[in-house]
């Protein structure tokens, strides 16, 4: 504490009271003790007389800040003009840049570069490089976050609607950033949009868990119109749990209760929406999910129901795959003689899906695993040629 107070009064000696005030309310706190000592070093309570300063009447005459935050907040107000200029880029975010500042700031650019030279010199940011390509940091997330909380929400949704203007024209700005702009502009169609958008893209690089928290925010954005029941609510919010749901199993597995729950509330969302082509794939998951837990009953009745959705949209590999599916929650079950119809029926349909890229849309071929799972199924009913003749057309 000593040596900081001792640097920021240039080596000058300060009266003992004053080490002790800093040295208590600070409780060691770097960034604290120099914003405290600025602040005191700079009020009118100390007079520089010779190598020291003195007191200039009473400790009681000092305003002292009594927490981190009102000392920065105090720091900020001594700015003059320039606090504007600070509480602006705050918005950008702890680092910006020169060129976007005055495309969201209305005063002449010689007196923008005047107060960036000023937050400069008074420490409150940090420069690197020269104008125009001059990139700034706050000097600490906080010293940021004091000067983005002493402007009014009202203030700062024009400026975030600005910076949003201005990115969205830079090639290659990430959306969750733009996503992020929009939110704090009050755009929540957009930054709804924008949030799923990061999402997805997250899940193409793969980032699963950044693709989660992307589509959580844009569902929490979304809740107030979807308990409207909003038809365009409930649609959105059934892509982004879709979506959810992809980027959760890879991380906890389909049969994980935060998939399964996802997976649920976009199933409930397609019964309120009606008829929707997404309701397949919801339940071939579902279906996975119940027959990874275990639940063998529930995993058959589902694996019925994907039958009738495959059969009334004409999807093949669809039917494909949940006649396999029917099959193999009977084979379980110990219904061999009733699994292998279900098998047969799912074998015919190969050949006309031979030219589709299943394993992309399923996770796996579903070819193969009727093979398999014929192979499989032959062996516990003693047809041990019939098997290995099916394990081979699987390897093969």
């Amino acid at each position: 504490v000593y040596d900081i107070v001792g640097r920021l009064a240039g080596g000058k000696t300060v009266p003992a009271p004053i080490l002790e005030i800093i040295a208590h309310q600070t409780d060691g706190v770097p960034l604290f003790v120099e914003e405290l000592t600025r602040t005191i070093l700079e009020s009118d309570g100390l007079k520089e007389i010779g190598n020291g300063f003195e007191l200039d009447g009473t400790l009681s005459d000092i305003a002292i800040p009594t927490t981190l935050h009102d000392s920065l907040t105090a720091r900020l107000d001594r700015l003059g003009p320039s606090k504007e200029i600070a509480q602006i880029a705050s918005c950008v975010g702890r680092e910006f840049d020169h060129w976007l500042l005055p495309q969201i700031c209305d005063i002449p650019v010689e007196k923008l570069d005047a107060a960036l030279q000023t937050l400069v010199a008074a420490d409150v940011v940090r420069r690197r490089g020269t104008p125009p390509k001059a990139r700034y940091e706050f000097k600490h997330a906080l010293v940021r976050d004091a000067a983005y909380d002493s402007l009014l929400k009202e203030r700062s949704k024009p400026v975030h609607r600005r910076i949003l203007s201005a990115l969205e024209n830079e090639p290659g700005t990430a959306q969750e950033l733009l996503a992020s702009h929009a939110e704090a502009a009050g755009l929540t169609a957009q930054a709804i949009s924008l949030w799923s958008g990061a999402g997805k893209a997250a899940l193409e690089r793969p980032a699963y868990q950044e693709a989660q928290a992307h589509f959580r925010r844009a569902l929490v954005l979304n809740a107030p119109a979807l308990e409207t029941g909003q038809t365009s609510a409930q649609e959105t919010a059934l892509d982004l749990y879709v979506q959810l749901s992809l980027a959760l199993i890879p991380a906890k597995g389909v049969w994980s209760d935060d998939v399964v729950a996802a997976l649920e509330k976009a199933l409930a969302l397609v019964d309120q929406i009606g008829e929707h082509p997404l309701k397949g794939d919801i339940l071939y998951n579902l279906l996975l999910g119940t027959y990874f837990r275990g639940s063998l009953e529930i995993s058959v009745a589902r694996a019925d129901e994907l039958k009738g959705i495959a059969r009334a949209t004409d999807d093949i590999a669809q039917l494909l795959v949940a006649k396999r599916l029917a099959a193999i929650g009977r084979l379980n079950q110990g219904q061999f003689a009733d699994a292998q119809p279900h098998l047969d029926e799912a074998e015919e349909l190969c050949d006309d899906v031979a030219d589709q890229d299943l394993a992309a849309r399923f996770g796996h071929d579903p070819v193969v695993a009727v093979k398999v799972y014929q192979s499989l199924n032959a062996s516990f009913r003693g047809q041990t040629h019939r098997a290995a003749n099916y394990l081979h057309a699987a390897m093969t």
